[in-house]
């Protein structure tokens, strides 16, 4: 449901046009964006999104499906060597796959803040730096319990983001 608020904001579905609307600083970036006075809301866009797709990483403290803290590794302790690390790569995989959109749709995706670095070099450097805040939370916090986890999807994310979704769609109408 954030996303469709990027869509709106930006005209487009296409991440390269919405990476190329956030060109010309850190302040055009979606998180920060002034003009129009998208400000506000695009934080919550953006804590939501962000919490989504940690949750959807399914490592802790959201790991409902493996459950690691309580089994030695989860359901995957009965695969091999090979497939382990199958799944064990695809896992970390989801982060940075994670991390990368989060960087194209809040956080300029390649622009730079600073013209002094070629825009691969500052990609990278957004998606490690929310790779290492996704590893962070997950050395941090304990995991959650399931109906704690539903209990904020159900009462808190999707109410806060369709809330977000319609005072976009409002904004974008009056003004």
């Amino acid at each position: 449901i954030t996303v469709i608020t990027i869509v709106m904001i930006t005209g487009s579905m296409n991440l390269q046009d919405i990476a190329l609307a956030q060109q010309g600083g850190f302040w055009h970036w979606n998180i920060f964006r002034l003009e129009g006075g998208h400000f506000v809301y695009m934080w919550i866009a953006f804590l939501i999104y962000f919490i989504c797709s940690v949750a959807e990483t399914n490592r802790a403290p959201f790991d409902m499906a493996e459950a690691e803290s309580e089994l030695v590794a989860g359901y995957m302790t009965e695969y091999g060597s090979m497939g382990f690390g199958l799944f064990m790569m695809g896992e970390y995989l989801n982060i940075v796959i994670g991390a990368c959109m989060t960087t194209i749709l809040f956080l300029g995706g390649w622009g730079s803040p600073f013209g002094f670095l070629p825009g691969i070099w500052w990609f990278l450097i957004k998606i490690y730096i929310l790779i290492f805040t996704i590893i962070w939370i997950r050395w941090t916090y304990p995991r959650t319990q399931i109906y704690k986890l539903l209990n904020l999807s159900w009462k808190i994310l999707i109410p806060f983001s369709l809330v977000n979704l319609l005072v976009t769609a409002a904004f974008i109408k009056v003004f």
